[in-house]
């Protein structure tokens, strides 16, 4: 058979070459068994433990509240991801798993909560035999709470400081095994609002007496997976800082030097990931003729990279999520140019989906 040249958002490769899996025969009672026996024991309640429920719930009397309270309490406390995976020990050593502690202090507060593994949705993942059940379906342990009157919430604390109860996207329209005490049961995830992990950028454009422009842009992004870098990045040494906002900045403006930037925010976790910038791109206006022609669009280039590397397209597009990403732009001309023409607006509509 011919080689397969790999595209851009091409279907996995199980797509298309033959395979064979060997299966052991196996229940999802079977499967769940498996799964209890990873954490059977380590949430045992000990004085330390329910002292701690107090604690963490405070003066909070309404369900909800006190789950985030826990929430943020657990948060807070262990902050090394390396350790432990008794409750107990994570909360005496303050590092290890944060989601055993968390249900711990559920249980020792009468909140009913539940593993839960979840599987991305089927949009990211190769077809799947769901007539042979196996453990490696469902392999992103996770807690379902649930609270009277309301929907179940999904919380993991694998990542600090990421959203409370919000899933990251590629959740979305996901499954969820859920491994009870004595019953298991599949459902689906819910689909949350694109909005909510919307990225924006906002850049301004000044033009000097050269062919060089001054740029200033601020990046926001709501994603989960964004605030969970905020954690990471708060531990950067000033010039490891500095490092990655100037390749961040080359990446985006090749060539460029920067004057200032910022990685703001990083320690408050309800504010979304942003990144501020201001550098000098060189060559930036391109000579076309008697005038000069001004790129005002970030956008081309990652389409380029992300559909586009190759002339005509052999295999199918799948797209695996949906995103949202806003650019803004504004031109300073200055006294040195003037703007003679500027784009027509771009609206282009398909089955697959629109841009503008």
């Amino acid at each position: 058979a011919p080689r397969i040249e790999p595209e851009p958002l091409m279907p996995p490769a199980e797509e298309y070459i033959p395979n064979v899996q060997f299966l052991s025969n196996q229940s999802w009672e079977d499967i769940a068994a498996q799964l209890r026996q990873q954490f059977a024991g380590v949430t045992r309640l000990t004085p330390e433990l329910e002292a701690a429920a107090l604690t963490a719930a405070g003066e909070e009397t309404e369900p909800l509240a006190r789950v985030r309270a826990v929430y943020d309490y657990v948060n807070t406390l262990v902050t090394n991801d390396s350790g432990s995976n008794s409750a107990v020990r994570v909360l005496l050593e303050k590092a290890g798993d944060r989601n055993i502690l968390f249900k711990a202090i559920l249980d020792a507060l009468d909140i009913t909560v539940s593993w839960v593994y979840l599987r991305p949705n089927e949009a990211y993942l190769a077809r799947t035999n769901w007539s042979a059940p196996r453990w490696d379906l469902f392999t992103y342990p996770h807690l379902m709470v649930e609270l009277e009157g309301q929907a179940p919430l999904f919380v993991s604390l694998a990542q600090r400081m990421t959203p409370f109860a919000r899933l990251p996207e590629h959740f979305d329209g996901g499954k969820g095994l859920v491994v009870g005490a004595d019953e298991q049961r599949i459902l689906l995830l819910p689909t949350g609002d694109p909005e909510d992990s919307a990225t924006a950028t906002t850049i301004s454009l000044k033009l000097t007496d050269d062919t060089s422009v001054q740029v200033g842009m601020e990046l926001v992004s709501k994603a989960v997976m964004a605030f969970a870098q905020k954690d990471r990045l708060k531990t950067l040494s000033a010039f490891q800082k500095d490092l990655a906002l100037r390749a961040m900045a080359n990446q985006l403006f090749p060539g460029s030097s920067l004057n200032s930037g910022d990685l703001r925010d990083l320690t408050d976790p309800d504010k979304p990931f942003a990144v501020v910038l201001d550098l000098t791109a060189p060559k930036f206006l391109r000579p076309r003729g008697d005038e000069h022609l001004l790129r005002v669009i970030l956008q081309p280039a990652q389409m380029v990279r992300r559909f586009c590397t190759v002339p005509r397209r052999t295999h199918p597009l799948h797209f695996r999520g949906q995103m949202i990403l806003r650019d803004s732009v504004e031109v300073h001309a200055g006294d040195a140019y003037e703007i003679a023409t500027t784009p027509s607006d771009v609206l282009l509509v398909s089955p697959l989906g629109t841009y503008s």
